[in-house]
């Protein structure tokens, strides 16, 4: 009975102020990150390290699922470790092998954009200058 029991799509509203003001937010940080931080939440986002966790992130991505299986099949082992060392070993092997795809897959193939040429498919850079369109990639 009441507000706490009414439901909208399955989420109850007393949450929504809740996601609203996370919509909220995350928009905020969207808008900021297009703009680029500065002070110090600027440099930790520009420091080596987080720069290059965001170029092997794809890796990252595609690489987390099956890691635990690599390592449980060449080290059956593991699968007694405590759980926090099986989670430092699986974090390394993936670190390991989402470097080695952008090095020996991803990063070759994004060097060959340049020999592609790339026109925008959207009516918004018609309206732009000349002077300012990108001429290659």
């Amino acid at each position: 009975d009441g507000i706490r029991d009414y439901k909208v799509t399955g989420v109850q509203t007393c949450a929504l102020p809740i996601y609203v003001g996370l919509a909220l937010w995350f928009g905020w940080l969207t808008v900021a990150a297009a703009r680029g931080f500065s002070g110090v939440l600027g440099k930790l986002l520009q420091s080596r390290l987080l720069t290059r966790l965001g170029k092997i992130s794809y890796g990252l991505y595609v690489y987390h699922m099956f890691t635990p299986s690599i390592c449980e099949s060449l080290a059956p082992s593991i699968k007694t470790w405590p759980l926090a060392f099986r989670i430092l070993v699986y974090l390394g092997v993936l670190l390991v092998i989402a470097e080695c795809s952008w090095r020996f897959f991803e990063e070759p193939i994004n060097r060959c954009k340049r020999f592609f040429r790339y026109e925008s498919s959207s009516r918004e850079n018609e309206r732009l200058p000349q002077e300012r369109l990108p001429q290659t990639l």
